[in-house]
């Protein structure tokens, strides 16, 4: 497969760019960014060896990523176990206002990190928009309870 690539670098940049990827062997810069790109994924020098320092910010990115992942896949989690109710009778964004600080301690309980406001909104919405039948029939069932209640009290 073949993927197009942009960089934002200036002339002298790519000059010396090229000089350092000829001294490491590389013949082109498609190849190196493969290596590169491949490094990323399968952290393995199979390949070729990469200086220490790319080593060291390919293993930051990866650990970052990592780190994200399990951010998100926790606070997800808090959303169900803290806020689902909220959520389904009065929206995403009251139930961050509401319980933003319990999600929050689930998140640092649960997984040792803290989520950053940006990613609370983020996970709120892959939430709503992954659990929206469930959040429906929720709301629903809810109304339409007190609906019945109200209802039976009124002859």
């Amino acid at each position: 497969m073949r993927l197009s690539l942009k960089a934002n670098i200036t002339k002298t940049e790519a000059d010396t760019l090229d000089k350092i990827l000829k001294s490491a062997g590389f013949h082109n810069r498609t190849e190196y960014l493969t290596a590169l790109i491949q490094q990323t994924i399968y952290a393995d020098n199979t390949i070729r060896p990469l200086p220490p320092s790319t080593e060291t910010w390919i293993t930051t990115i990866r650990t970052a990523a990592q780190t994200q992942d399990t951010i998100r896949t926790t606070t997800i989690q808090a959303l169900d176990q803290i806020a689902f109710p909220v959520i389904a009778m009065r929206g995403g964004k009251t139930a961050l206002r509401l319980l933003r600080h319990e999600i929050e301690d689930y998140v640092l309980e649960h997984c040792g990190l803290l989520p950053e406001p940006d990613d609370l909104e983020y996970c709120m919405t892959i939430y709503q928009n992954t659990k929206r039948t469930e959040l429906i029939r929720h709301r629903t069932e809810q109304l339409a309870a007190e609906h019945r209640q109200n209802n039976n009290q009124h002859p």
